[in-house]
Parts: structure tokens; sequence; C-alpha cells
């Protein structure tokens, strides 16, 4: 028998129609049914929940490697506080069966909720395991998670399988992760493949690289806050997903604020920095930024991107010396940025460029609709 659930969205249809008509429940924990959500993950079926209990005295469940690839599972951590998962001493080389991750999700783990956890202790040697890592799943769903010390706190990637469609991130806490030899290209979150919506994440103090490097074709950021980065607080590169005309991102609502300790004083980076070249528009609505460097807050990067601003204050810190606001290379102009109604502390040497903008283009239609039903 099948079953079909509202407010999914149609890009759940074909998830919908393979669960059954009532989901298990699954209990793990100090006398339930399963001890270890390990054990529940072997004998759970599509459309499952798995409810986690914590352990007495907060321990971590130890030894998790969690590698989802049923459709329509929800795993959540029950209790005040999110259950801890550790995998701390385990394998995450991600060759053959095993993950690359404390959670990952395999392709055909689409449409799975992840829900209040802690996880922690995601690595490999070769410094690019995470937290939770989204295998070219699409419709997945992390929320209420805090994830720190991992390689990466949450990997995605597209390929054949699956090209990690509306992937949503809420209400999570990501910070200090970053593998231990890194060489900034570990990340508190590493996105790629084809949208991505991120809601209320607080994303701070990434050990080795960015608070966020997305590759994502399209990327939807509200009302989330990002400090106080090893490197950029925000990088916008390109992929093959992110070299199609129209790679556009919508950051809304954010506070992104430059901390004093960064290796790297740029704020937001929208460009290249691989073999594609980045063709998009980066749109800034309502935001607060702020540096407490001289070195330029915005960099754009290339021929075909594009930068939107309005509603922001921008705010330098970096007095006696002055601030700067945008940076111009590879091709990247002026005449592509578009500004209004934006506030500027004193302090900057340069302006933004003149004019309003009149309301907000139709266009963003196409990043809005990453906000689908969780």
């Amino acid at each position: 028998m099948t079953r079909i659930v509202a407010g999914f969205g149609l890009g759940m249809l074909v998830v919908l129609l393979t669960l059954p008509l009532r989901a298990a429940v699954l209990e793990v924990g100090e006398g339930r049914p399963f001890a270890h959500p390990q054990a529940a993950l072997a004998a759970v079926k599509a459309g499952d929940e798995i409810r986690v209990h914590p352990l007495s005295d907060g321990k971590p469940y130890p030894g998790v490697t969690l590698r989802l690839n049923l459709p329509g599972l929800t795993l959540r951590g029950m209790g005040e506080k999110p259950v801890l998962l550790s995998a701390k001493g385990v394998d995450l080389s991600g060759r053959g069966p095993v993950p690359r991750a404390v959670i990952q999700l395999d392709p055909s783990a689409q449409g799975a909720l992840i829900d209040h956890f802690e996880i922690v202790n995601g690595h490999n040697d070769d410094g690019n395991a995470a937290g939770i890592r989204v295998n070219q799943a699409n419709d997945v769903t992390v929320r209420r998670c805090d994830l720190h010390h991992n390689d990466n706190g949450i990997f995605s990637n597209p390929g054949g399988e699956g090209e990690v469609r509306r992937l949503r991130l809420e209400e999570n806490r990501i910070h200090h992760n970053g593998a231990a030899k890194g060489r900034g290209n570990s990340h508190n979150l590493y996105l790629a493949g084809a949208g991505v919506y991120l809601l209320k994440n607080e994303v701070h103090d990434s050990l080795d690289g960015h608070n966020l490097k997305s590759r994502t074709h399209l990327l939807l950021a509200e009302e989330n806050l990002f400090r106080h980065a090893r490197q950029r607080e925000i990088d916008l590169v390109d992929s093959r997903e992110s070299a199609v005309a129209g790679s556009d991102v919508l950051l809304r609502g954010n506070r992104i604020i430059k901390g004093h300790k960064a290796k790297n004083h740029e704020v937001i980076y929208f460009g290249s920095d691989g073999s594609h070249q980045r063709r998009g528009t980066l749109y800034l609505l309502n935001n607060v930024l702020e540096t407490p460097f001289t070195t330029a807050m915005i960099h754009l990067d290339g021929p075909e991107v594009a930068m939107h601003l309005d509603g922001n204050r921008l705010v330098t810190t970096s007095a006696p010396k002055p601030g700067r606001l945008l940076r111009y290379s590879g091709g990247a102009a002026e005449g592509r940025v578009v500004s209004g109604r934006n506030s500027l502390s004193p302090g900057f040497s340069d302006a933004l460029p003149s004019g309003t903008p009149a309301g907000l283009p139709l266009s963003l239609t196409h990043l809005e609709a990453l906000r689908r039903s969780p």
C-alpha cells in the first residue's frame, strides 16, 4: 500500500509512493529495544523513524557510523539537549562500504530528516570526513543539530545518482570544525549541489577554512549568524553546477561578523577558485556585515558575476585606518553592481555604486522556491 503526505512538494512524490502506510518507530537507548543507533538502522525500513534517547550522564553513543540508504527515514534525538554521537577512533575513510561521515545520506536516502543531535569526531587521515555528509541525496533536512570538532561540519556533493536538490539546514549550530592538518580546505559548511536553504543557523569559529564554502547552483540563506571564521565568512565559488547561467545566491537578514583573528580578511567572496567560471548574481538584502580589517569586505571575481545590494548595514571598525567596501578582479566590474538604501558606517575609503534599485527583481522566485516544506 502507498501513502501521500501533504507538505513535501512535488520533488517528494516518488519517495512518498514507496513508503508504507504506517511507519514504525524504533527506540534506542538504555533499557529500550535497541542499545545503539547502529543496531536500529540495521532493522529499519523505508519511512521509519529512529528515536535515540540520551545515555545517562550525557555520555556519547560511541563508534557511530550511520549510512542511510532508504527513503523517507527520520533520525531524531530525544530529550531537552541534542543527543551526543561520537565517531572517535572510527574509520571514516569512505573506502568501500565505509562512510565518510558520522551520518552519511546516500542517494537513495532522499527525504530524510536528521533532528536534534550533537555530532563530533568525524575525522579521517585525508581531512575530508564530516559530521554529516549528504552524498547525492535530495530533499534532506538537518535541523537543531550541534556539529563541532569534525573535519567538515556538513558536507554535500552531487553525483550521477542525485543532485542534492532542496537541502534544508535549519536552526543548527555548526562551529569549530576543521581538519587538524588542514590547509584551509576543510570548513564548517562545505556545500555543493543543485540548491540549499539555510535558515536560522549559527555558524562560527571554523578552525581551518571558511564558515560557509558553497559550490551550489542556487543558495538561499536567511536569518543566520556567521562569525569569526578562520578564513572567509562566506566563500561562494565555482563548480560544474555554478558555471551555469543563473547560479544565484540570496543572502537576506543575516548577521555576518568578521573576527580579529581571521587569517583571510575578506568577509564574502563571489567568484571562482577552480577550472569553471561562476555565472550569476549575489543578492545581499537587509544584512549586517562588519569587519575590523582594511581589506575589502566583498570581493567579486570574474566577468560573469554581478551583485545587488539593498537595505544592508555595512560597518568597518578598522579606524584609524580606512576600511574598504569592494574589490573587483578577473573581469568583474562596478557596472555590474546595483545598490541602494544601504547604511554605511564612517570610515570606508570607497563608496557603493550610486542608484536605487527599483524594488526586488522578479527573478528571485527561483531562489525563494528553495523554501520547501520541511
